[in-house]
């Protein structure tokens, strides 16, 4: 019994390492597409109904905005 329980702690925890793994990767492919103006890059780790959203405090208070996706990587291909 100790032995089928420490084999499934064991599995559990390397399943949980291969997730992290997984989502370390889609973040530094999304930035370093970002820091390079690669759209392609970021589309590959984004999903195709993307959506953009940003909060921003101005004079008047706090303002919701949502950028369309084509317009977010119109905006990431001019940063170049």
């Amino acid at each position: 019994m100790k032995k089928l329980l420490l084999l499934s702690a064991f599995f559990i925890t390397t399943l949980l390492n291969a997730q992290n793994n997984d989502i370390k990767r889609v973040i530094t492919t999304f930035f370093e597409g970002l820091h390079t103006s690669d759209t392609l890059k970021i589309q590959s780790v984004c999903s195709k109904d993307i959506v953009i959203q940003s909060i921003i405090k101005n004079t008047e208070g706090l303002k919701h905005i949502i950028t369309p996706q084509k317009l977010f990587y119109e905006l990431i291909k001019r940063n170049t």
